[in-house]
C-alpha cells in the first residue's frame, strides 16, 4: 500500500469525559468494569450502526448505560468525549431529554438569556 496515499497513518482514538460525566460515574455507581467496558466499545467502533443521534450527539447504550458523546479530531487523534453516562429510562428517554434540552439553549440564544 502507498503510504503517500494518505496524510496520516495510525490514528490514535482517545476518550474524554466532561465533568458532568465524571459526576455521573459517582451518581450511579458505575464500576471500574463499566467504564472498561464503555471505553472499549468506543474504542473498538467509534461509529456504530446501532448508536443513536440527536443533532450532534450520539447515545449508545453499553453495560446498561446511555452513554451520550461527541466526536472530533485533535491533530492525529481521533477524540469521542463523553457528555452523560445515565440509566435509560421508557418514560423520558435520552433523546427526548436531548431534544428538549436543545430546544432550551436555542431559545437562551435567541432571548440572549
Amino acid at each position: 500500500m502507498s503510504s503517500d496515499l494518505f496524510r496520516y497513518r495510525g490514528v490514535s482514538i482517545a476518550v474524554d469525559m466532561a465533568e458532568t460525566a465524571d459526576m455521573d460515574v459517582l451518581l450511579y455507581g458505575l464500576s471500574e468494569k463499566d467504564l472498561k467496558g464503555i471505553h472499549k466499545s468506543l474504542t473498538e467502533l467509534v461509529h456504530s450502526p446501532s448508536d443513536r443521534h440527536v443533532g450532534g450527539f450520539s447515545i449508545r447504550e453499553v453495560r446498561g448505560y446511555d452513554v451520550v458523546f461527541i466526536v472530533g479530531r485533535e491533530k492525529k487523534t481521533v477524540v469521542v468525549t463523553i457528555g452523560r453516562i445515565i440509566p435509560p429510562d421508557p418514560k423520558n428517554p435520552t433523546e427526548q431529554i436531548l431534544k428538549l434540552l436543545n430546544i432550551a439553549a436555542t431559545f437562551r440564544g435567541a432571548t440572549k438569556l
